[in-house]
């Protein structure tokens, strides 16, 4: 596998494949500066807006719901399917001030709460 091989090959890079416990999930969230979904294929992504709620900048690519949800300033988007964009989303990342992004992704992720989902679900059926 191209990707374990890589990992070996490089020091700082630590591969872990294994399911990661609720408990210690947050352990992960909160020692990464910036969180990447190369998703190939999705609609909208609770692991995205989980890494938003700890405060942590995202790299999304341009399906689904995900750019609405990942504004520039939470995030940065890349257009699918395209490595060399997915690389650029990086290399911008790496120059970001990766705080203020994730202090503007953690508010966009509360933005997100069940209870205005709900609001809004009402209103599109009082609209109706």
């Amino acid at each position: 596998n191209e990707v374990r091989r890589l990992s070996e090959e490089d020091p700082n890079i630590i591969l872990r494949v294994e399911d990661i416990s609720d408990e210690d999930m947050q352990i992960y969230l909160n020692a990464v500066d910036v969180m990447a979904f190369p998703f190939k294929q999705v609609l909208t992504s609770s692991s995205t807006l989980l890494a938003m709620s700890f405060g942590r900048a995202v790299i999304v690519p341009r399906l689904g719901c995900l750019p609405e949800m990942v504004q520039p300033d939470a995030g940065f988007v890349y257009a699918p399917n395209d490595v060399d964009d997915l690389a650029a989303a990086i290399e911008k990342a790496i120059a970001a001030d990766l705080s203020a992004i994730g202090t503007t992704a953690a508010w966009r992720a509360g933005a997100h709460t069940w209870r205005d989902l709900a609001f809004g679900t009402l209103g599109v059926y009082d609209n109706a």
